[in-house]
């Protein structure tokens, strides 16, 4: 939102400034916190989650947190974080994700992960901390900062399906932005979903999962003795943040088809790698999301 020529609010994505001398003290006010330019270009990202990061690109620029009066300095190279957590989920936040399995009048059956014993997380290299209590689902390929690499973990509640006659079926995300990185600094970028054909693996918990022990995988790279792809889409380099993708495949209807346990798990893998350390962070909603959709399971029985 644009206030005057010198000012203007990031309510909630990221932005890129580049700003000339003349426009000495040119400010962006993001929801936690204000930046104040100095000559410089340099990236804001803000979200509905009350994080707020700053990287400056050239020149420097001054922050302040909301509230307070001292600004701190961030040069060249520099970055800004507001907390030492860039997502925080409120406890009181309402899970939105549906409790019981949906069917259309056209007869698709919509199963999402908040169904039964469904569970979403994701897990990051550097992190021991669990995030299944998260609302999004953040994912991350990269060669230039290793430990920021992210997967997505998804387990759907099969038990009321009659998986025998499934005929086809589409995995669908609900595309949500992260607020941490930028778009401008990652191409066009492909991910691949790979169905976890260990049932023993669909065991890990939201509570206890992290990159050590996630399901399916072994350090970096999916286990490919316990795993099978089942499908790929792609996010194009500046697409609107808000979106959804859906995958099917008969490699997916199969999968569904055969699982044993009544438990099916995903895996999300971001296949395209980064130009800038900075690069996005992709993210999907979770069942806690307060309100986008939870990832879902659209399911068709065959004629």
């Amino acid at each position: 939102e644009v206030t005057d020529e010198m000012r203007c609010r990031l309510v909630e994505g990221s932005v890129v400034a580049d700003v000339p001398e003349s426009a000495h003290g040119f400010t962006i006010d993001a929801p936690d916190l204000e930046v104040i330019d100095l000559g410089t270009r340099f990236g804001l990202t803000a979200n509905q989650f009350g994080g707020s990061h700053v990287m400056v690109f050239e020149g420097e620029v001054e922050v302040k947190r909301s509230g307070e009066e001292d600004a701190k300095l961030i040069e060249k190279g520099g970055t800004f974080l507001n907390g030492a957590k860039t997502m925080t989920t409120d406890q009181e936040i309402t899970n939105q994700a549906a409790a019981t399995i949906t069917e259309n009048a056209d007869g698709w059956i919509l199963v999402s992960s908040g169904f039964g014993a469904g569970k979403d997380t994701f897990v990051r290299r550097s992190h021991r901390q669990p995030a299944g209590s998260e609302p999004l689902m953040m994912v991350k390929e990269t060669e230039l900062a290793l430990k920021n690499e992210r997967r997505g973990i998804v387990t759907f509640d099969l038990s009321e399906i009659e998986q025998a006659s499934i005929g086809s079926a589409e995995f669908i995300l609900d595309v949500e932005p992260s607020g941490l990185g930028f778009s401008t600094l990652v191409p066009d970028s492909r991910f691949a979903v790979f169905a976890v054909t260990n049932d023993a693996a669909d065991a890990w918990s939201e509570s206890e999962t992290n990159w050590e022990n996630a399901p399916a995988m072994t350090d970096a790279q999916v286990n490919s003795g316990e795993t099978r792809l089942v499908g790929e889409f792609e996010i194009l380099r500046g697409s609107s943040a808000s979106a959804q993708v859906r995958v099917s495949s008969p490699e997916l209807t199969k999968f569904l088809r055969e699982d044993a346990n009544g438990l099916a798990t995903l895996l999300v893998v971001r296949l395209t790698g980064e130009m800038e350390t900075q690069g996005l962070v992709h993210s999907f909603a979770t069942k806690e999301h307060p309100n986008a959709k939870a990832p879902t399971l659209r399911i068709r029985h065959a004629d």
